[in-house]
């Protein structure tokens, strides 16, 4: 689910996901945990966001309808839903903060779950950052989590719209699968539909404040994987081979 925009060249959104994918392929092969743990079996409802969504233009404006079209239509179906990577998001972030830099593709993941859903580690962490942005259209809770890799600079993974009272501590270990965080809902979330925003982000990418954005100008997709590279990295809906769920 790669999701670019026509006006990138096929060649170009090759090079970005191959690129990539070699920047963490010692992460592939550490078999990552499933985010939500096993209530990721059974695959997701897919939930596109675009401009070219065929959902009704409301729910892209409005959040409160967007979360009872998903509790209705989707989680009747599915338990759990997967919003795309490099959307572009122009209606949906139009009325946000992010609208006003034109910041419409979108870096991350979005993991749709219940509120209060548990957040499991994909891999050995230490938590870098746990705490709460305020304001509408913000992060309200997030964690990131500082992942180390042999021989190189660590890889950083963040989790935003989490629930604002079961933050890990900053330092703290965290074991894959683990659960360290949970989903919140629009009181502690930045008032969006409950999801994860899940995005990944080079040493480059923490020094240069791409924590705190979670989508970009088209201007800035040419050198994007320096700072957030693509996130299926250390994405997946499957449980590990020989690993239980720890809770």
């Amino acid at each position: 689910m790669l999701g670019l925009r026509d006006d990138l060249s096929l060649q170009n959104r090759q090079k970005l996901l191959q690129t990539s994918t070699r920047s963490s392929v010692e992460l592939m092969l550490q078999d990552p945990y499933p985010l939500l743990g096993e209530l990721s079996e059974g695959g997701p409802f897919s939930l596109d966001l675009s401009d070219d969504s065929t959902l009704d233009p409301a729910l892209l404006t409005n959040q409160t309808l967007l979360q009872e079209y998903i509790d209705k239509e989707c989680y009747s179906k599915k338990k759990w839903g997967l919003g795309g990577y490099m959307e572009y998001r122009s209606i949906f972030l139009g009325y946000f903060p992010q609208g006003d830099q034109k910041r419409f593709y979108h870096l991350g993941l979005d993991v749709t779950a219940p509120a209060q859903t548990p957040i499991h580690a994909p891999l050995n962490a230490i938590v870098f950052q746990s705490g709460y942005e305020e304001g509408e259209g913000n992060y309200g809770g997030f964690v990131v989590l500082q992942h180390g890799r042999k021989d190189d600079a660590p890889l950083y993974s963040f989790y935003g719209h989490l629930d604002k009272e079961t933050h890990p501590v900053v330092g703290q270990k965290i074991q894959k699968g683990e659960v360290f965080a949970r989903l919140g809902d629009m009181d502690s979330n930045g008032h969006w539909f409950t999801h994860i925003h899940f995005q990944l982000l080079t040493q480059k990418g923490v020094d240069q404040g791409w924590i705190e954005r979670g989508n970009c100008t088209k201007e800035q997709l040419a050198t994007i994987d320096e700072f957030c590279p693509v996130p299926h990295a250390l994405f997946t809906a499957s449980l590990p081979r020989n690993s239980g769920k720890q809770e």
